[in-house]
């Protein structure tokens, strides 16, 4: 199986700091402008961002603020397949049935409330508290995930070094559906096996009122009216 996905993507790619236009650190997201225009985010997950550009020519893959810039970095590089999957929406791509075990990692609140509309059970996990929603304690999520048929698991688990433990918890008949701006769209990723689909998005060159509003602190919710929703399945 492939190394974790930062380390992988260093591996193959390093990282140029030559190509790099501007760097953004938000109080929720993080974006990485290239000179070529291309845009990539990454979520901060509540960590408070520092980071001199310096840090990446010898990046330490152990520190979250260094992991949050090179995956969204890598979503610059890598998110500009000419064609990607039509289908933008996991809930419009994918079959859900309430007859499987699905399990949340990460909890999407417009998504679950798709799920709860069709009355479809969600097991959801979350690292940050959720009051309004039915979080499970993570101290279960392991046992959780070997039992599931479907994962949907949020992105922010590549920068934050769950990703790995996540994906080797799973069965083998399991299904992933990685999910949120945060997602590497690259084939590279099914290199884990478990992984049957990524849904990302991707953003016009040079959009400067995205990252204006990065800077700002918008979530995902602000600005992704400014993304293209997308998908690469796997072959």
């Amino acid at each position: 199986m492939m190394e974790e996905p930062i380390l992988h993507y260093y591996t193959e790619y390093g990282f140029d700091e030559s190509i790099v236009q501007e760097i953004v650190l938000g109080e929720v997201f993080s974006a990485v402008k290239l000179k070529n225009g291309n845009i990539g985010v990454c979520a901060n997950m509540s960590n408070e961002m520092s980071l001199n550009i310096v840090d990446l020519r010898t990046p330490n893959l152990n520190n979250v603020c260094q992991r949050v810039v090179l995956n969204a970095y890598y979503n610059a590089l890598l998110n500009t397949a000419p064609n990607y999957d039509t289908c933008g929406d996991i809930f419009d791509c994918v079959n859900f049935s309430k007859d499987k075990k699905i399990v949340m990692i990460g909890c999407f609140t417009p998504l679950v409330a798709k799920f709860e509309n069709k009355g479809i059970h969600l097991d959801i996990f979350d690292l940050n508290e959720r009051p309004e929603m039915n979080i499970l304690p993570i101290e279960k999520q392991q046992d959780y995930l070997s039992k599931a048929d479907i994962v949907i698991q949020t992105a922010t688990t590549i920068a934050n070094q769950t990703f790995t433990n996540i994906v080797n918890s799973v069965s083998k008949n399991c299904s992933i559906y990685l999910l949120g701006p945060s997602s590497i769209l690259n084939d590279d990723m099914f290199e884990y096996p478990q992984i049957k689909a990524i849904f990302g998005s991707v953003f016009n060159k040079h959009d400067d009122n995205l990252l204006q509003q990065i800077k700002s602190g918008d979530g995902a919710r602000k600005f992704l009216p400014l993304a293209r929703k997308v998908s690469i399945i796997k072959k």
